[in-house]
């Protein structure tokens, strides 16, 4: 099951309510949206702001999609 947590993060749960995968951040707004882009990339946008606040093209796994990229955050050691 995919949701949205009560502190805004988007989060994967198992079968038993478990977290086995979170994008690990806090958001700020109350009103928010997944939408699958046809492109493939998973965002999570403020309905207030229209501002995208999570794109799965930001958090790769383990594929690639098209329009996707790769960047590593040195000084903050995030991809």
């Amino acid at each position: 099951n995919l949701t949205i947590s009560s502190n805004g993060s988007l989060i994967l749960l198992d079968g038993n309510q478990d977290v086995i995968w979170s994008a690990g951040e806090a958001f700020t707004s109350n009103k928010y949206h997944a939408e699958l882009l046809n492109t493939g990339n998973l965002v999570l946008v403020d309905d207030v702001s229209g501002k995208t606040l999570w794109q799965s093209f930001e958090n790769l796994g383990d594929t690639m999609l098209p329009q996707s990229s790769v960047a590593y955050d040195i000084p903050r050691g995030k991809s």
